[in-house]
């Protein structure tokens, strides 16, 4: 089952946009989601060891729709690099958990959990070590296991609806 970047990046913007209503209240940064987002998309498209081409593309349009300009390629590989240098240090249950310390609302890491999903589901390779990682990072933000396969089983209807 292949998904669009459009379908992928459409679902973005939706949760990202009522990600900032939630912080115009108070209840936490836009700035800390969106770097949440796209770390914890990283996390799991990197969990099988590398980020396949579909992921890299359709996470690079899904910043360039939610964000409304395309992001320097530069850039983009810069943040990419550093994504994984900071993983290389550390673990994936340490980088979910320092996510998880600038999200305070479970809403908010349920969120970064069903993005995370949806970018790795993109390149029809979802390998049984990223499954593991969706249950780490799930975990590490403070929900369950119960919590991780309902992400995977909306996400993977919600991906083949759209």
């Amino acid at each position: 089952m292949s998904y669009s970047p459009r379908s992928v990046a459409d679902r973005a913007k939706s949760m990202l946009e009522k990600k900032v209503d939630v912080a115009r209240r108070g209840e936490s940064s836009a700035d800390d989601f969106f770097s949440a987002l796209i770390e914890g998309a990283f996390l799991l498209g990197a969990a099988d060891g590398e980020l396949s081409e579909a992921e890299v593309t359709t996470l690079g349009e899904t910043i360039a729709f939610v964000t409304g300009e395309a992001m320097d390629p530069a850039e983009f590989v810069e943040m990419i690099d550093a994504f994984a240098e900071a993983l290389a240090d550390s673990s994936i249950e340490a980088r979910a958990r320092e996510i998880a310390a600038v999200l305070p609302d479970l809403a908010a890491r349920r969120e970064v959990l069903v993005f995370a999903v949806t970018i790795a589901l993109c390149d029809d390779d979802f390998s049984d070590t990223e499954r593991a990682a969706v249950a780490t990072l799930a975990e590490a933000l403070g929900l369950g296991q119960g919590e991780a396969a309902a992400v995977l089983g909306e996400v993977e209807q919600a991906l083949s609806a759209g």
